[in-house]
């Protein structure tokens, strides 16, 4: 039997929620954006309930940007995120990150191809709730394009 790493059993299981998620959201609706999306939302709420449960908790504060800022090093710091997997370009009221190697790109790509090209994101998600903890309304726009993904996250008054 291989050899397999942990973190590749989680990779393969957040692979195959993304894509499964999508793909039968789709099938009911013909869409998949809303379930897909809340689904995910509930991931991101689950994931950071387990940081904070392990100790692993990142500083809010009433600037949506900065306790981005703090999330992602966080991320970097605990290793589920890489320097190499993401580019922040941030402007006054907006982030736009852009997702290189990204780990779920396999069940993106896979959507894609099944003519699914819009559904949720969980890094994405995990971005926008961050920002969200601030007490700040922040909207979200998703450009699903496997290993240069975007997500542009904007502060709204």
């Amino acid at each position: 039997m291989a050899n397999i790493e942990k973190s590749e059993y989680v990779e393969a299981i957040v692979d195959s929620l993304t894509f499964g998620i999508a793909k039968a959201e789709n099938r009911m609706t013909g869409k998949s954006t809303v379930i897909s999306r809340l689904a995910i939302n509930e991931l991101v709420e689950l994931l950071m309930k387990w940081f904070y449960d392990l100790g692993i908790t990142f500083k809010v504060t009433s600037d949506p940007v900065e306790t981005l800022d703090n999330y992602l090093d966080v991320l970097l710091q605990s290793g589920l995120l890489t320097e190499d997997q993401i580019s922040q370009e941030t402007n006054e009221n907006e982030v736009i990150i852009t997702f290189k190697k990204c780990p779920y790109a396999a069940a993106c790509s896979d959507l894609i191809k099944g003519g699914i090209s819009e559904f949720g994101c969980l890094r994405g998600a995990s971005l926008l709730m961050a920002m969200m903890k601030s007490g700040k309304r922040v909207a979200a726009q998703y450009k699903n394009d496997p290993g240069n993904c975007k997500v542009t996250l904007q502060v709204k008054n």
